[in-house]
């Protein structure tokens, strides 16, 4: 049978965050040794070419404790970058902030909460309609589906609630499976072309628009 490569040093950021959140993990050394207990570590033992380690690499260091410290200190520095926690890169320390706090209570994986910091730094006097557009913006919403039997209850609502038209025929493809719309706030005129209709954009009027209230 194939084995099972493991896929976590794609996450390894936020799931350092969590061990620092937690208390488990307060320098890189420690963090070290929390990765050996990882599948991550077993197999890059097993199938390091697989995980980006040459057979020199391997054979200098058959334990890869060094392989394991480059990978702590890169999620390390990602996180710190995004001001989750603080890394001292001197004493290797690290220390949480309120912001890595939020994120691991509330699964933000730390690639949203850099899409938030890049636009906030933008908005210095956001207003709902901004944190709106900021919060959908988020990477946990890539994947989300519309459900087959939701398709007549958004009818509904589209018919309903929508002030325009034009509103309604983009609110029902923000629920497409197939697209990741783009939400663009306040007012703008409407157009009914078919070249329009293709796009996948919901525009919302902050003044206007008085739907799921």
């Amino acid at each position: 049978a194939v084995p099972i490569e493991s896929n976590f040093v794609k996450q390894l950021a936020d799931h350092l965050n969590a061990e620092v959140v937690g208390g488990t993990v307060t320098n890189i050394q420690e963090a070290v040794t929390w990765l050996v207990y990882t599948y991550l570590y077993v197999r890059m033992c097993r199938n390091p070419i697989a995980y980006g380690i040459s057979a020199d690499q391997h054979d200098d260091d058959p334990m890869l404790r060094e392989r394991s410290k480059e990978l702590t200190e890169g999620a390390a520095k990602e996180i710190d970058m995004h001001r989750m926690f603080r890394y001292d890169r001197a004493s290797g320390n690290l220390a949480v902030t309120d912001l890595g706090w939020v994120a691991s209570h509330f699964y933000t994986r730390s690639e949203s909460i850099a899409t938030f910091n890049e636009m906030l730094a933008n908005l210095p006097d956001p207003n709902d309609a901004n944190l709106c557009h900021i919060i959908c913006c988020a990477q946990e919403f890539e994947n989300v589906r519309v459900r087959a039997e939701e398709l007549r209850e958004v009818d509904d609502l589209k018919k309903k609630s929508c002030a325009y038209a034009d509103a309604a025929l983009r609110l029902r493809k923000l629920l497409c499976p197939f697209s990741r719309p783009t939400l663009i706030f306040g007012g703008g005129s409407s157009s009914s072309s078919a070249e329009n209709e293709e796009e996948s954009i919901v525009r919302v009027s902050c003044a206007k628009y008085t739907g799921f209230d």
